[in-house]
């Protein structure tokens, strides 16, 4: 299993779609933003989406979609110097589906947009969202797989169909997965572990780690499966992840422990084991470095909610 798999089976992003938006003539939108990671995917018409502080800005056609994973404030203007409406204001209508329409703008070809959110369970809010950038923008014309998503989700997000919202929810599951995939394949540069997956070498490392956390990894065993020498490989892996293999590796580990703990069905001991400690005391040891807590003591807060 990759990488980025391993991962997503263990942690949860759930993607849903809250709104259609219908915006016509001279039009700009600004939303103030979202404790979840917001997204826009293009059907038709066109637009430049512009996060709020950033004086860069990204222009979008039909097919591409915008995401803002931090859930920064942004604005969507379809014309340049439109009056700019919150998009909260607008005036909206319920489809049979329930999905929410939104207005602005009368006139001229209009720009169809889907409006929704993904949501970061405990585990991807503290491994995986913090590393994702600031504004992630995908290409339905430089992936197949993407569009193929994209017109499948616009279809039944506004055609009402039995079961219809369901699948809107799980296409959005997928539609997070292609995203990071096209991100990867395009301009997925910068730092973090999951910019690595974009280096061949270093995403074998990290598939290493993922699919065998109870292994002792060292460097020089990473070094020879990513094909490297042990000092550039180190060097490699810390400049672009930002932290060191075995610092990454522990904090894996920790993601897998706190989910086991969490679950409440395995003892201590086997938790350790499985996620690479040979004594329940080393794991204690890293456990309280990671959550100034012992894992009996978090596994107790845990399940108490």
């Amino acid at each position: 299993m990759d990488a980025l798999s391993a991962v997503l089976a263990r942690i949860r992003v759930a993607g849903s779609v809250f709104s259609e938006a219908d915006l016509r003539g001279r039009w700009a939108v600004h939303t103030s933003g979202s404790a979840k990671a917001i997204f826009h995917v293009v059907l038709d018409g066109a637009m430049t989406a512009r996060r709020d502080g950033d004086p860069g800005a990204a222009d979008l056609v039909a097919g591409d979609v915008v995401v803002f994973p931090a859930g920064d404030g942004h604005a969507l203007v379809g014309a340049p110097g439109a009056a700019v409406v919150e998009l909260r204001d607008l005036p909206a209508e319920v489809l049979p589906g329930g999905l929410a329409r939104v207005t602005a703008g009368s006139g001229g070809a209009p720009t169809r947009l889907l409006c929704g959110s993904f949501a970061f369970d405990e585990e991807a809010e503290r491994f995986l969202r913090p590393v994702l950038p600031r504004v992630i923008v995908a290409r339905g014309a430089s992936s197949p797989e993407l569009g193929v998503v994209l017109r499948w989700l616009g279809a039944e997000a506004t055609r009402g169909a039995p079961g219809g919202a369901v699948l809107v929810d799980r296409l959005a599951d997928v539609l997070f997965v292609q995203v990071i995939r096209a991100w990867l394949d395009g301009d997925g540069a910068g730092t973090g572990w999951v910019a690595a997956l974009a280096d061949p070498p270093l995403a074998r490392a990290i598939a290493c780690m993922t699919e065998a956390p109870q292994v002792d990894w060292t460097s020089a065993q990473l070094a020879r499966r990513a094909g490297m020498s042990r000092t550039t490989f180190y060097e490699r892996f810390t400049g672009v992840v930002g932290e060191s293999p075995q610092a990454w590796l522990t904090r894996w580990r920790m993601v897998l422990a706190r989910r086991a703990l969490r679950g409440g069905r395995s003892g201590v001991e086997e938790i350790a084991a499985s996620v690479g400690y040979q004594s329940v005391a080393a794991f204690t040891r890293a456990f309280r470095r990671s959550e100034q807590t012992t894992p009996a003591r978090w596994r107790q807060q845990a399940l108490a909610g």
